[in-house]
């Protein structure tokens, strides 16, 4: 036949004309028994052309599908991996807004305590200071005890040492009046015996005195 010829062993034969190929096969087809074959099949080019043509027009759809998928679940990954940031942005946010919170809560318990303890330790200075006053107050007031009772001791001595030296004065008084009443008198009796030997003297100036042996 006219056209493009192929030829394969076996008894077969194939030719390609305007789009068609006419495929002749004859032999002996051995199943169990044997079974003599004659087969012709016309293959229809140009229809195997389309539906490559379909065929590679499929796989350039599912290539774009494929894309647009990839493109879709890189998207959704991306908006999903910005929701995962924001959470944990969020979760950040939160985290350290509850660590500032209890730092100043920390910070204002902290506070406290060193404010009590202020407190504490002003009272406790305050109160020595109490007792402290208190007791150089007391000691004031003892020392002025033993300052009034040295002082009425010391007036009661110079009382009594005034009677004292005035009983004394007052016996040294009497016993010199006495001395003195005493020489006074011894003094007169002399005189009146000077006076009385004068006048007998006067009355017998001759007579010698008698010597006493």
């Amino acid at each position: 036949s006219g056209g493009l010829q192929a030829g394969a062993d076996g008894g077969g034969g194939a030719t390609f004309d305007e789009g068609h190929v006419p495929l002749e096969v004859a032999g002996e087809l051995d199943l169990l028994v044997g079974v003599d074959l004659d087969l012709t099949v016309d293959i229809d080019t140009e229809e195997a052309a389309e539906e490559a043509k379909e065929a590679l027009e499929a796989v350039e759809q599912l290539k774009s599908a494929a894309i647009a998928a990839a493109k879709l679940e890189q998207e959704r990954l991306q908006h999903e991996a910005e929701e995962i940031a924001q959470r944990a942005k969020e979760e950040a946010e939160r985290l350290a807004a509850e660590a500032a919170e209890e730092a100043t809560r920390l910070a204002q318990k902290k506070a406290a305590e060193i404010a009590k303890a202020a407190q504490e330790a002003k009272e406790k200075v305050e109160q020595s200071v109490r007792l402290a006053e208190q007791k150089a107050q007391e000691e004031l007031v003892r020392k002025a005890k033993e300052l009034a009772a040295a002082k009425r001791a010391a007036q009661a001595a110079a009382k009594k040492a005034k009677e004292e030296a005035a009983k004394r004065a007052a016996d040294a008084k009497r016993a010199a009046q006495k001395q003195a009443a005493a020489a006074k008198a011894a003094a007169k009796k002399k005189a009146d015996a000077i006076k009385k030997a004068a006048k007998k003297a006067v009355k017998n100036p001759f007579k010698k005195k008698k010597k006493h042996h």
